[in-house]
């Protein structure tokens, strides 16, 4: 089984906050706050190094640190 490559983002991307459904991990939900990608760090974990990226969040005026798995484009161009 292939694993899929997390997406990447780059500083200014606008991007939903996703999770996967509790009872059922195939299904993703959309909870669709809306933010932007304030800035990109790396997170070493013991799986390797991942990029986190850091959110602004526009409804609540927040930020707060996610790993790829969690975001999704607002667009596709």
């Amino acid at each position: 089984m292939k694993s899929r490559k997390p997406m990447q983002f780059v500083v200014g991307d606008l991007v939903y906050y996703t999770k996967k459904d509790e009872n059922n991990p195939s299904v993703t939900v959309n909870n669709y706050p809306v933010g932007i990608v304030a800035r990109v760090g790396r997170f070493n974990g013991f799986s390797g190094s991942s990029e986190v990226y850091v959110v602004y969040w526009l409804k609540d005026g927040i930020v707060s640190e996610h790993l790829a798995n969690n975001l999704e484009l607002v667009y596709n161009v």
